[in-house]
């Protein structure tokens, strides 16, 4: 009666899972005492026959602590399979069957089989839920953790404000391409005074779109590549800020996503941008697949910021190297001087919350130096050429 009445208490009263522990272990004890009892079997071990009866705890208490002696002192699998035995017998008792059925359902060696196969179930389950948690739970070494911690967490404003910054690059990029701006009025003057002297162009490969009079032609690959990869970047760069980053701790930011994400379109927005800054495709190529390891690095379990971050400012300085090749040394260094002011930032993180906004605003100088660079180099000149034919075309 006591181990029936115990159950019932479990299942009407929330328990934790030690007080749960224990009620289940004290009714398989009173029940196998009654089952023993029952059978006639008077063989019952010094150590159960002496049990504390003050070890046994009533349902009415608020707190139940795990009783102390024998039985609690026991291997697990012993506690496993007294749960499993009592549950059985309860079942079959409810359902009518007599002592004797009982008997032979429980002898010796059904018992025990039934037992080991239930647990063994048990503890294959458990390691599979072990081995579940364990490969999804991130992992950090010594250095990361002491990079987390020094960074903080950020307001949500500030992390907001982080997001909006991230949107003009992008939206500049968008519009330089469809207004025209990289076709620039010299050119077209140019070509106009050439039309002067006769030609015979019949406007191949020009574009008329009403709403943007200015987008004459379509503009040179290297431009759209150098765009695409900053618009690219630019939405998932502001969903990771805007939307995420203030709402998770720095251990789950980190291993976010969106975070990811972010991270892994930076890779994309390198590779792009080595193809613009040389108009090559085996130049694109190898810096994709370095920028490919990079990005499978970003999506491994164990997080390493200081390696993920090294690698992002490689990627920009391979996508530079065209600019040395070509002899411009003096924008190279005003293009690295700026990124190396905001690195600086980043790294020092001067201003508390505020310096990766202060970061993102350094960077906005970047977008309009790399794309009114772009259409002068030798890649862009024969789309640059046309789209000034074209621009002369729409004016006949």
């Amino acid at each position: 009666k006591r181990s029936i009445t115990q159950i019932q208490f479990l299942r009407t009263n929330p328990a934790t899972p030690q007080q749960e522990t224990s009620h289940i272990l004290l009714a398989a004890h009173d029940t196998m005492l009654l089952f023993k009892t029952c059978l006639g079997n008077d063989t019952d071990t010094a150590e159960e026959s002496q049990w504390p009866n003050n070890a046994l705890l009533t349902p009415t208490e608020s707190e139940l602590e795990p009783a102390e002696g024998p039985a609690m002192a026991a291997p697990k699998t012993a506690v496993v399979m007294k749960k499993e035995t009592s549950m059985k017998l309860l079942t079959k008792s409810q359902s009518g069957i007599s002592l004797p059925g009982l008997q032979e359902s429980f002898g010796p060696e059904d018992d025990e089989s039934d037992d080991s196969s239930d647990l063994s179930s048990i503890i294959t389950a458990q390691e599979a839920k072990d081995k579940t948690i364990e490969e999804t739970t991130p992992q950090f070494d010594l250095k990361s953790t002491e990079y987390l911690n020094k960074r903080g967490t950020m307001t949500p404003l500030q992390e907001k404000i982080n997001g909006l910054t991230t949107l003009p690059a992008g939206i500049y990029c968008a519009m330089f391409c469809l207004t025209g701006s990289w076709l620039s009025q010299t050119m077209i003057h140019q070509t106009r005074q050439e039309a002067a002297a006769g030609s015979d162009f019949q406007g191949d490969g020009c574009i008329s779109i009403s709403w943007l009079p200015n987008l004459h032609a379509m503009p040179p690959l290297p431009v759209i590549a150098g765009a695409m990869s900053m618009i690219l970047h630019m939405p998932f760069s502001f969903m990771y800020h805007f939307i995420y980053a203030h709402q998770l701790s720095s251990t789950a930011r980190i291993d976010h996503w969106s975070r990811r994400m972010d991270q892994t379109m930076l890779h994309v927005y390198s590779s792009l941008l080595s193809y613009a800054f040389s108009g090559r495709v085996d130049f694109f190529l190898v810096n994709l697949m370095l920028n490919v390891d990079s990005i499978a690095k970003q999506w491994e379990k164990q997080i390493i910021p200081r390696r993920n971050q090294t690698r992002l400012i490689l990627s920009i300085l391979c996508f530079t190297l065209p600019i040395l090749e070509s002899g411009d040394y003096d924008y190279f260094g005003r293009l690295w001087g700026i990124m190396a002011i905001a690195f600086g930032v980043f790294a020092a993180y001067p201003f508390g919350g505020w310096s990766h906004t202060v970061f993102h605003l350094i960077f906005l100088y970047i977008p309009p130096m790399m794309m009114t660079y772009i259409p002068t180099l030798l890649a862009s000149q024969d789309q640059l050429q046309l789209a000034a034919q074209c621009a002369v075309w729409a004016e006949l």
